[in-house]
């Protein structure tokens, strides 16, 4: 039960609805859930920016991806690459395949094991993608310009926080809730005064 004032400060008391109870809650301190689903529709917003900004190229998401690590890590080895970019064994082969065709990469044998290839930027793929992500990254810069540099810097440190507490739960999946050695994230990425 609520209390609330009325005009002549007499007080009476109601049985709020859910909906009350939620808009309250919620104002109170945002839930799990409601983090998830905004986090999802920013990373949403994101991609679709993403995606605008390499329309027009003859390339997808995921070569953008490739290209990116290429233009910013330089030379790597294949499986490296798949990696950062998210891409499993199969989907990351079609991918250079595909990049290899438009002349935008080459593979290059390791020199220390012949086993393992590099993939390098043709001057081709350095000038693509260094016009596609300059173009990118600009569009990017707009939208996180609504935030201060301060804001800016806390959104980083609490996404990072988020993330590293859900990997934690990921490792422990099997574990029940109610166990001790549950992992904790209350210290995860706090900053030290």
């Amino acid at each position: 039960m609520f209390l609330f004032a009325r005009p002549n400060n007499a007080h009476y008391s109601f049985q709020p609805s859910w909906r009350q109870v939620k808009w309250v809650h919620r104002t109170i301190m945002e839930t799990g859930l409601r983090i998830r689903v905004v986090l999802r529709r920013a990373a949403r917003a994101f991609e679709k920016v993403g995606q605008e900004s390499i329309s027009g190229t003859g390339l997808v998401p995921s070569d953008f991806g490739i290209l990116e690590v290429l233009l910013n890590k330089g030379p790597m080895p294949i499986n490296t690459i798949g990696k950062k970019v998210q891409l499993t064994s199969g989907s990351m082969t079609a991918a250079v395949n595909r990049l290899v065709d438009k002349d935008l990469v080459e593979r290059i044998q390791d020199p220390a094991d012949s086993r393992r290839y590099n993939l390098h930027l043709t001057p081709v793929g350095s000038r693509l993608i260094k016009i596609v992500f300059s173009k990118h990254a600009r569009k990017l810069d707009r939208i996180a310009s609504v935030l201060t540099p301060d804001e800016r810097n806390e959104l980083v440190r609490l996404l990072k926080k988020i993330g590293i507490c859900a990997q934690g739960f990921g490792l422990h999946a099997n574990i029940p809730i109610n166990q001790k050695n549950y992992p904790s994230c209350n210290t995860v990425g706090n900053r030290t005064p």
